[in-house]
């Protein structure tokens, strides 16, 4: 495991990354880099091959985010990011290392929990895990590119805002779980899992069988496109098997 290095004076970001670069055996690595301890070089960063890398944490700043596309680990299994600051990016696929897809492959549950200052994101498989935080100032644009399909995700859960998911519900076609935690658009999620009237009719996430409430404002609105999404569910012949709704 190779443990962060304290620099007395702010240094070129290449050499604490030559640090990690000459040990390609390492299979544990916490790197915390923050703008202040180091200046950006004046030309790219050279890839970082580590092939036995398996645990991933990093505290970056500006200048170490723009790093981790370099990083190359194809055998990651769990990955930690904690950005300290807005560093601008647009998409979940901007801040992960190119060569840990691989990881993303295997994951199946998906949490999702934007905040006033940081938001997290956490995708964890039977063996993996991924946790993000960071400020994300384009929350509608976040998932509009993702290294990962949605299609393998069977279990979901939004905390506080529903979007930019909201409008992409339906590309969960495996979902089977979904928890909703007292989101502001949990009646535009109600109404997009909710069949069409008339036989024939897709049903979106057909094997959703699980759904878990906390409402945000149980408005008439609000329940009303709750019990539609039930009931509309349950007359196409995909009824759910558990709903757990809490406060009514």
């Amino acid at each position: 495991m190779l443990q962060p290095y304290a620099y007395a004076l702010p240094v070129p970001l290449h050499a604490p990354l030559g640090l990690i670069s000459s040990a390609p055996l390492l299979e544990r690595v916490f790197l915390s880099i923050n703008d202040g301890e180091v200046f950006p070089d004046l030309f790219p960063v050279d890839d970082i091959h580590l092939d036995s890398l398996r645990d991933l944490d990093l505290v970056a700043g500006a200048a170490l985010s723009r790093a981790l596309p370099h990083f190359k680990a194809p055998r990651l299994k769990q990955l930690t990011l904690l950005l300290m600051v807005d560093v601008g990016v647009l998409t979940i696929a901007d801040l992960l290392p190119s060569d840990s897809y691989p990881l993303l492959t295997e994951v199946t549950s998906m949490l999702f929990c934007p905040g006033s200052e940081n938001s997290r994101i956490q995708l964890t498989g039977e063996d993996v895990e991924v946790t993000v935080i960071a400020h994300f100032p384009h929350t509608d644009n976040f998932f509009s590119t993702t290294p990962f399909s949605l299609t393998q995700i069977t279990s979901l859960m939004l905390v506080t805002i529903a979007k930019p998911i909201t409008t992409r519900i339906c590309e969960f076609t495996n979902l089977g779980c979904l928890d909703l935690q007292c989101c502001e658009e949990e009646a535009e999620v109600f109404s997009d899992l909710s069949p069409l009237p008339g036989p024939g009719s897709l049903v979106p996430c057909p094997y959703l069988t699980t759904v878990n409430v906390s409402f945000d404002d149980p408005t008439t609105h609000v329940v009303d496109c709750f019990k539609q999404m039930v009931r509309s569910r349950k007359e196409a012949g995909k009824p759910l098997v558990t709903v757990t709704t809490y406060p009514l």
